[in-house]
């Protein structure tokens, strides 16, 4: 026993052998039961960092009931074999948490229950030492969550049932709601989409209880990107949201085929846009939260004429479509202007097919009112 010092009974080969006290040079220390030179019985081993275990010893190795006292506070209880706990044991926090389960060769493995200071709760499956397989957490204020567990984390598919009577059931990845899932709220609405980092993040519908319904993308749990807003009632918005409204371009169709086509802020009509009325009318301006801060009315020429078109005949009246029919003549400058508008909307209006085609008859429409066509060439001094 090199580097160590034994006191107490001995047997006739002078090794340890009943009551005793065994020092190690690394400054920990056996004392109890001993035969044969081994620790045999009950013991205590104090070590050198303060901690101490008193257990059951066979040949040296804990086997049978013990307990470890941890120098942080920490408690062990349980049963021990080949010197590592196996069978039953708890384990107590010292933040008054504990930690009841069955253990193999020292490890957590088997059903286990945590119990919280605070008052959570958590049962379900553990596999070397961490919770892995189906499980429940039960919250102290009323929330729950049930489903599968990876690495002492939810991971895989998982229902979280709130305490305000909301329900999300979907995918989980490290604790977090990760893929497609489902958040139902008391209230009736339901949200349907992507998650990523435990917020709505992707592709998502959101149905409201009243019959509304949003499908678009989502960031960060709002919806940011773009969008189509369905009304209960009819009506329609399709455009750009950011911050969890409409913000941009956009479009709202009135279940009454009126149509607003313009800038939007915090879902207001904010800046340019154009309000079409199913009579053939329309009001054109600048908007300020939702209101016309500067305002024209038209009578349309034709229901399918664009801004540009009708801006035109306001400006040179009825002589310039008269005189094309009369007798025709291109105007060149006036048509060049006109192609470059109407060719930034056919660009603006590429992502919305029937509003793209529509421009198309448009301009098909405005080169008619202009007189132009194939068989007669632009020339310069048309118009002066």
């Amino acid at each position: 026993m090199e580097n160590e010092r034994y006191e107490g009974d001995k047997n006739e080969r002078g090794e340890p052998h009943g009551q005793g006290t065994l020092y190690f040079a690394n400054g920990d220390r056996q004392e109890g039961e001993f035969k044969d030179g081994l620790p045999n019985g009950q013991g205590t081993k104090y070590f050198a960092d303060g901690d101490r275990h008193e257990c059951e010893f066979k040949d040296g190795e804990r086997n049978g009931p013990g307990t470890l006292y941890f120098a942080d506070d920490n408690r062990f209880e349980g049963e021990f074999k080949d010197d590592l706990p196996n069978g039953p044991g708890i384990f107590y926090y010292a933040n008054g948490d504990r930690f009841e389960c069955e253990f193999k060769d020292g490890e957590a493995n088997g059903q286990g229950t945590v119990y919280h200071a605070n008052g959570d709760r958590f049962e379900g499956e553990y596999k070397d030492n961490d919770a892995n397989g189906p499980g429940t957490l039960y919250f102290a204020n009323g929330d729950r969550f049930e489903g599968e567990y990876k690495d002492d984390l939810p991971n895989g598919q998982g229902i979280f049932y709130y305490a305000n009577g909301n329900r999300f059931e979907g995918e989980f990845k490290d604790g977090e709601r990760n893929g497609p899932g489902i958040f139902y709220y008391a209230s009736g609405d339901r949200f349907e989409g992507e998650f990523k980092d435990d917020k709505a993040n992707g592709p998502g519908i959101f149905y409201y209880d009243d019959g509304d319904r949003h499908e678009g993308e989502y960031k960060d749990g709002v919806r940011n990107g773009p969008g189509i807003f369905y009304f209960a009632s009819g009506d329609r918005h399709e455009g750009e949201w950011r911050g969890d409204k409409a913000n941009g371009q956009g479009i709202f169709y009135y279940a009454n085929g009126d149509r607003f086509e313009g800038e939007f802020k915090d879902s207001k009509r904010n800046g340019p846009g154009i309000f079409y009325y199913a009579s053939g009318d329309r009001h054109e301006g600048e908007w300020s939260n939702t209101e016309l801060i500067v305002e024209r009315v038209l009578k349309s020429l034709e229901k399918s004429i664009v801004p540009w078109a009708v801006e035109y005949y306001e400006l040179f009246g009825d002589n310039l479509v008269q005189s094309s029919k009369s007798n025709p003549v291109s105007f060149t400058r006036l048509h060049n202007r006109f192609e470059e508008q109407i060719c930034e909307a056919l660009i603006k209006t590429e992502a919305i097919p029937s509003r793209h085609k529509e421009l198309l008859a448009v301009k098909e429409r405005v080169d008619s009112l202009l007189g132009i066509s194939s068989s007669q060439p632009l020339r310069e001094g048309d118009w002066v």
